[in-house]
């Protein structure tokens, strides 16, 4: 009787704790993801446009490059 036990807590400890894992190893942040990709397409969310003052100094720190 005590050699089934063992027999059967043999087989439940693993099988628990790869169930447990299956459940924690969906990260919330990757279940948004994007998992089909069209060749040549962005399917990500869409940017923020810039306001005149972050472009503005985008384009100054781009000239400030180009002239070194």
């Amino acid at each position: 009787m005590l050699g089934k036990l063992k027999k059967r807590y043999f087989l439940y400890v693993p099988i628990s704790f790869l169930f447990l894992l299956g459940l924690t190893a969906c990260q919330e942040s990757e279940r948004d993801r994007v998992l089909r990709y069209d060749k040549g397409t962005y399917l990500g969310a869409k940017d923020q446009s810039l306001n005149p003052e972050q472009l503005q100094s985008l384009q100054s720190r781009a000239r400030y490059q180009f002239s070194s």
